[in-house]
């Protein structure tokens, strides 16, 4: 073999399709600048999904997020929010008793699992299993630019319960976990919310109510309410204008239990683990809808809905 072949073999031409070079996020984005040069559009387009793929990992990177041009960024993030949005589940358990922290309590070893709704099926189905790092109790979770966060919980460590700082994050578009950056302090029974583009962990006991606010179309703020002595779930509206609550819709339930809740598109799903019920959105109408959707069969302690995009 004379040196040419040889260096053929060593470094594979970059261009020849049947041969693509191995994307990672370290040279994503000169590989991204060769195809804008001189590469084929698929190529381009190749690079583009990666990057939306392992966005956490290009916008942790100054060389590469920091360069790209403010439409390449627009464009992968509008990329990793494609997809088919369903409504998903994860299975928790609260801490009964938060004023002793120190007290052991029995946990679950079973593995805590996380559901999602087919949308055509109606149908709840396996979506992935959380990492056994996770603690069984406590943990607050939301997602952001289309990943789940999962953060804090009380853990049993050298028989005594202790409180961690540790972060999880679940990708749809891989369907792998990873671990990134601690909580400055250990946090349990915290609520982890997302806005601005920012996580913001939050500490308190939890809350079976909901609050949404669009500021781009200004509009009411929704608060669901479990009232067993009137057997119903019952919905009321605070108008950010006059600042006033109004009692709006009510769902009959001859047991209502307590229940966290998710938007998807214009409906806001009332999810426990019996059911989740359906509040639809709309300019001409609002109010429950009558079909009661089942919840899932197999899930145990508590339920966290949230909303992730799948494949397209």
């Amino acid at each position: 073999m004379d040196q040419m072949a040889a260096d053929k073999v060593k470094h594979p031409d970059p261009d020849r399709s049947d041969n693509p070079p191995q994307i990672t996020a370290e040279n994503c984005y000169e590989l991204l600048e060769e195809a804008k040069r001189g590469g084929s559009e698929r190529d381009k387009q190749r690079l583009l999904d990666f990057m939306s793929d392992h966005y956490l990992q290009v916008l942790r990177s100054p060389a590469v997020f920091g360069r790209l041009t403010a439409a390449e960024r627009e464009l992968i993030l509008t990329r990793r929010m494609e997809g088919r949005k369903v409504l998903a589940v994860a299975e928790t358990s609260e801490v009964l008793d938060s004023s002793r922290p120190q007290s052991p309590q029995r946990e679950d070893p079973a593995p805590r699992r996380v559901f999602c709704l087919h949308p055509d099926s109606q149908r709840w189905e396996l979506l992935t299993v959380l990492p056994e790092e996770v603690p069984a109790k406590g943990s607050g979770m939301c997602t952001l630019y289309n990943y789940l966060f999962v953060a804090g919980g009380m853990g049993t460590q050298d028989g005594r319960s202790t409180a961690s700082d540790r972060v999880f994050c679940f990708n749809p578009r891989t369907g792998l976990w990873s671990r990134v950056r601690p909580l400055t302090q250990p946090r349990c029974q915290l609520r982890l919310v997302s806005m601005d583009g920012h996580l913001y962990a939050i500490g308190g006991e939890c809350l079976f109510t909901v609050e949404r606010y669009d500021p781009r179309a200004d509009s009411l703020i929704y608060r669901f309410d479990v009232e067993r002595e009137r057997a119903a779930v019952s919905v009321y509206r605070y108008n950010t204008l006059v600042k006033v609550w109004l009692g709006g819709a009510r769902f009959p339930l001859d047991n209502p239990q307590p229940f966290r809740c998710a938007v998807l598109g214009d409906r806001i799903y009332c999810v426990s683990r019996g059911h989740a019920l359906q509040f639809e959105v709309r300019e001409e109408r609002e109010g429950f809808l009558s079909e009661v959707l089942p919840g899932p069969a197999e899930a145990r302690g508590s339920l966290v809905p949230f909303v992730l995009s799948l494949d397209k």
